[in-house]
């Protein structure tokens, strides 16, 4: 199928309603330019759509199956562009999307991505069927701690969140009951790309007062392990394997042999069944979820797992069949 179009629309105060005049299609980035006449303009709502192909612009038949980042800017007459609307647009099709893991999140700063963490910043996120709570904790403009919170419905691998902050709340051993106030805050967009691994931007009107500018920060999530233990303490254990063939057939494995290969590895086992898993970390820390894990039977490659997360991987087996081991909770 070839790659399709992308529509703007909605409905603007007068009859100079803005025209695409470029885009740009850039890995997982995907930037529209728009501008509006100035001159000569209807008063009154009127209706608009325009549509580009930014694949067809760039010289590809098909869009990439990936999540993009959508970045709008508006001009009006000669003005420069400003950053005006963002969006996330799944274009992954049949690829399953991850499932996700409850816990707390961190932002991290990892070697492959040029976005740097905030520090004592993340989020605690509670999955149940397709819907998500988030609570944002992170500083104000004063470096004072703030709490933000919302909730919304999971989309494939994006959620679009709109976050409340909560301020002037009861002081735990205060005396006088009182309700925090609820003001606006940011639009929190997410996308997932594993268990325990997602890409997030935090999304506010600017507040230069510029109008239709908006401002956009860029953050990567990581669930993490707890403890200061060697590299894959945290992933002994007991699992167990389900497979997307026939989810009857679970095998069990319990792995409590930890070992390591060299600096950026490790190998986990069960001594019972003779299955390991050899999980690289690269240069992550070591808390961090590894990139790739491999499952082996004595040197035979059982499956190949590449979304991987603190309590669930995901990936494939050796015969193409999709492959999950999950963890049992003790």
């Amino acid at each position: 199928m070839l790659s399709p179009s992308l529509r703007i629309s909605g409905v603007w105060p007068d009859s100079c309603v803005p025209r695409i005049q470029s885009t740009r299609l850039a890995g997982a980035e995907i930037d529209i330019v728009a501008r509006t006449a100035t001159l000569g303009c209807r008063s009154g709502a009127t209706a608009y759509e325009q549509r580009a192909n930014p694949a067809l612009q760039a010289g590809l038949l098909h869009l990439p199956a990936r999540v993009y980042a959508v970045r709008a800017y508006l001009a009006r007459g000669t003005q420069t562009p400003v950053l005006s609307r963002f969006t996330l647009l799944d274009a992954t099709e049949n690829d399953p999307a991850p499932v996700v893991e409850n816990g707390f999140w961190w932002t991290v700063s990892l070697g492959d991505e040029a976005v740097p963490a905030l520090a004592g910043s993340g989020i605690s996120l509670e999955r149940q069927g397709d819907q998500l709570a988030v609570g944002l904790f992170g500083f104000d403009d004063t470096g004072k701690a703030t709490w933000f919170f919302g909730s919304a419905r999971l989309e494939g691998r994006i959620a679009r969140v709109a976050l409340v902050r909560l301020r002037d709340g009861e002081e735990p051993f205060g005396q006088v009951s009182a309700r925090p106030v609820a003001e606006s805050g940011p639009e929190l967009l997410i996308a997932f790309e594993g268990p325990a691994q997602a890409k997030a931007w935090l999304v506010r009107p600017s507040p230069t007062g510029a109008s239709d500018a908006i401002d956009v920060r860029p953050l990567v999530l990581q669930r993490s392990a707890f403890g200061n233990g060697a590299a894959g303490q945290g992933w002994l254990g007991r699992w167990v394997a389900v497979g997307d063939a026939d989810r009857s057939r679970v095998r069990m494995f319990d792995f409590s042999r930890l070992s390591s290969e060299d600096g950026e590895s490790f190998r986990v086992e069960d001594a019972q069944s003779g299955l390991s898993l050899s999980c690289r970390l690269g240069l992550r820390p070591a808390e961090q979820p590894p990139a790739t894990c491999t499952l082996y039977e004595a040197s035979t490659v059982v499956a190949v797992f590449d979304r991987i997360g603190i309590d669930r991987l995901e990936g494939r087996s050796a015969d193409g069949e999709r492959l999950r081991l999950v963890r049992v909770a003790d």
